[in-house]
C-alpha cells in the first residue's frame, strides 16, 4: 500500500522527536543511527526525518526541551496516516542499543497516548460527520 507523503513540517518535527528519543540515554548510539538509516532508505520521503534528526544532532539540542517543543507542534497537526510508521521507527531505534531505556519508553508511551487520543477524537468526528450527513439526507 502506497502512502501519501507527509508534510515537510511533520517530517521535520518527527525527526527532532526521534533525535530526542535517541538522546534520552545521554548520547546517540551508532546502532540507533544505523536503524534510522536502514528504515529511512526504504522510504524516499522519510529522508526529511533523517535530515531533521541530523540537524538537531549537529546543533546539540537539549533532548528534553526538543521533545516537549516538538510534541507540542506535532499535536497541532491533524492525525496522520504515518503514525504507525513513526511509532515503529521510535520503537526500533529505542530497542537498537541494549533494549528500551526507561526515558525512551516514557517518550514512546507519551507519543502513543497522544496518537491514541487523537485517533479516538478523529473517529468521533467522523461519526458525527456521518450522522450529520444522514440527518441532512432524510
Amino acid at each position: 500500500m502506497m502512502m501519501n507523503k507527509p508534510s515537510k513540517e511533520v517530517l521535520n518535527v518527527f525527526g527532532k522527536i526521534l533525535y530526542s528519543l535517541a538522546m534520552a540515554d545521554g548520547e546517540i548510539q551508532d546502532s540507533e543511527l544505523a536503524v534510522l538509516k536502514k528504515i529511512v532508505s526504504k522510504n524516499e520521503w522519510a529522508k526529511e526525518i533523517e535530515f531533521s534528526f541530523t540537524e538537531a544532532m549537529e546543533l546539540n539540542m537539549d533532548p528534553h526541551i526538543s521533545f516537549l517543543k516538538n510534541m507540542r507542534v506535532f499535536r497541532s497537526k491533524e492525525m496522520d496516516e504515518h503514525i504507525p510508521f513513526f511509532i515503529e521507527l521510535m520503537e526500533k531505534i529505542a530497542e537498537s542499543h541494549n533494549g528500551i531505556f526507561p526515558a525512551e519508553l516514557s517518550m514512546i508511551q507519551e507519543f502513543k497516548s497522544y496518537c491514541h487520543k487523537d485517533a479516538i477524537d478523529y473517529e468521533e468526528h467522523q461519526l458525527k460527520s456521518e450522522e450529520h450527513l444522514q440527518i441532512q439526507v432524510i
